[in-house]
């Protein structure tokens, strides 16, 4: 259960479990003009994967490259006449201490032709995947270089046609958008989230620096703190850096006992009336809480959430 407690805060910020910084309420400080207060961003547009396409000998080879990979499948399947067409298409080149599950490989969704979509994976070393990773980056996709585990290409929305020799590809290799609000409630319901947060003198106004509260109640009252999550302006789209481990822009604050618990009920409280539903367990023996992504445009407030029932692990057995 600790394991579980852990992971649920490290996967969303490695800094944001490591100690506070401070016992008091963090000054949260304000866009241009906020005064500190608990300033809720609007929701922005939504934010836009860089954008790839190609034509020519490009794209080609990534129809060549679909084709030999289709052909292979069991049972065999046409190649296409028009198009390819994919939502997710994961091709990577993996080095890992495992050498058996090691080398280039493919994950992805493939409709033919416009025909229902097919679920591709091909096994690890891949002589195809590997022209494929190589067509897709001839075309224009972004590499993600990861020196631990290997070397990465995600792409979305990916179109192939034939005919015309083109590809369009959302490139998601380094880069995600925000994730959507899990918990939305209206103005009357958010009172009470935009409340705890004005008293801890919390704004969260800056685009490019996005709170995130984690919350603990293992075996007590609540304690919270909060950093700031980094988003880089790619084309005019906020997103979030996911290629490799990026540090927060700020050190964890804690909040002092009442402000944890000001804040902790409000956030449980939206989830309820939200009907949100926790990892394990019930919103009333929610030990750990994960917050961000938080939006109001004056009549609605979303954010995401994640809570559990984890648990710490209990007294060892001894010898």
């Amino acid at each position: 259960m600790l394991f579980r407690t852990f992971c649920l805060c490290f996967v969303a910020s490695l800094t944001a479990c490591s100690s506070s910084t401070s016992d008091g309420a963090g000054g949260g400080g304000g866009g241009p003009g906020q005064g500190g207060g608990a300033c809720i961003v609007a929701p922005r547009a939504q934010s836009s994967l860089p954008h790839a396409t190609a034509a020519g000998d490009a794209a080609t080879a990534v129809a060549r490259a679909l084709d030999a990979i289709v052909a292979a499948q069991t049972p065999a399947v046409a190649k296409a006449t028009l198009s390819y067409t994919s939502t997710k298409l994961d091709c990577g080149d993996l080095s890992t201490p495992e050498p058996d599950s090691n080398g280039f490989g493919c994950t992805f969704d493939l409709a033919v032709d416009g025909a229902p979509p097919i679920a591709v994976t091909t096994p690890r070393p891949s002589a195809l995947a590997k022209d494929l990773y190589g067509a897709l980056a001839g075309a224009g996709a972004k590499e993600c270089n990861d020196f631990a585990h290997g070397d990465f290409i995600h792409a979305a929305n990916v179109k192939v046609v034939i005919g015309a020799a083109t590809i369009d590809l959302d490139d998601a290799s380094s880069y995600s958008p925000p994730t959507e609000p899990n918990v939305v409630v209206d103005a009357a319901s958010a009172a009470p989230v935009l409340d705890a947060m004005t008293s801890a003198q919390i704004a969260d106004c800056d685009t490019s620096a996005r709170v995130f509260f984690v919350c603990t109640a293992m075996s007590g009252p609540p304690t919270c703190s909060y950093t700031r999550e980094s988003l880089e302006d790619i084309g005019g789209s906020r997103l979030l850096y996911t290629c490799l481990p990026k540090g927060n822009t700020s050190p964890p604050t804690k909040l002092d006992a009442a402000r944890s618990k000001a804040v902790w009920d409000a956030l449980l409280g939206a989830a309820g009336t939200a009907g949100y539903k926790p990892l394990n367990g019930t919103l009333q023996q929610t030990t750990v809480v994960n917050a961000r992504w938080f939006q109001f445009d004056g009549t609605k407030l979303g954010f995401d959430l994640t809570a559990d029932d984890a648990t710490p692990p209990g007294p060892s057995a001894g010898p």
